[in-house]
């Protein structure tokens, strides 16, 4: 079931995405976010997109109560590192979850959208990618590079404070012993959302690593990739890792990154338990 939640979620954000899709210009051939399959017949009204984004997220309630209630699933939504879960057995908590998990998907692509900016921020003339990502971002991708970082904690603390009350209410989450116990709750599961960068950061450095050896095209996705690559791969660049044609930067930089997402979460859950302070 859970693996159900993620592929309809992931339909609906390509449902998202085809809504919010302008017909914008942009040199060169045409890319999208969602995909470069050459359009045939008449385009059809975005509008259609969204109203078919709510027909999803409104019925597949009913398969979680029917199915999961049969098999006895929890269904979980991590808020950072707290998991939250929820009953699969009353249909309006069903109804619930059907809509928060796709909240959740949702902030974690944009957090992603929002890691690729700062990666490629000082680019003087963007590429065909970096164009896409400011469409999706708008006027975020003008803030400062430290305001883009903080931007998804200061979500997470604001979400957080916002549906404490109403979590409680409905028993997913303890009572916190005060308003302040809660803030710092919600500062925790905050930092829990950069541990989410590291699919991403792993699958970029690993996509270089491959057109490091293997020659994929002149395609603007891979100078992108290989610019953010460069981006991240700054921090241990002081260490002399390249021997002769061979480079074990990529490899020791996912190594790292995938260690410090392994300590970092546990610390978060030990720190969460220790609260208030």
């Amino acid at each position: 079931m859970s693996f159900i939640d993620l592929i309809l979620n992931f339909a609906g954000l390509l449902l998202w995405l085809k809504w919010l899709e302008k017909d914008s210009e942009i040199t060169g051939p045409r890319i999208s976010l969602v995909g470069t399959l050459k359009k045939t017949g008449p385009r059809h009204p975005r509008i259609w997109f969204f109203i078919a984004l709510l027909a999803l997220l409104i019925t597949r309630p009913m398969i979680y109560w029917f199915l999961g209630s049969a098999s006895n699933w929890v269904p979980r939504l991590w808020f950072g590192v707290i998991p939250l879960s929820f009953r699969s057995d009353f249909f309006w908590i069903s109804f619930l979850f059907s809509f928060l998990s796709f909240s959740a998907a949702l902030m974690i692509f944009y957090t992603c959208l929002l890691l690729l900016s700062i990666l490629n921020n000082k680019r003087s003339e963007p590429g065909p990618i970096q164009s896409l990502i400011r469409e999706q971002l708008g006027k975020l991708d003008l803030l400062p590079a430290f305001l883009k970082f903080l931007l998804p904690w200061l979500a997470m603390l604001a979400l957080w404070c916002l549906f404490n009350k109403p979590f409680v209410n409905l028993g997913i989450l303890p009572a916190p012993k005060s308003f302040l116990h809660a803030v710092e709750q919600g500062a925790i599961a905050g930092l829990g959302i950069y541990l989410t960068w590291k699919y991403l950061i792993v699958a970029i450095l690993l996509l270089h690593m491959l057109n490091s050896y293997i020659y994929f095209g002149p395609w603007a996705v891979w100078k992108f990739i290989d610019n953010s690559a460069q981006q991240l791969l700054k921090a241990i660049s002081w260490i002399p890792l390249r021997l002769g044609k061979i480079d074990f930067a990529p490899p020791l930089a996912m190594a790292l990154v995938l260690v410090i997402a392994k300590y970092s979460s546990r610390g978060l859950v030990l720190l969460y338990q220790q609260l208030p302070f």
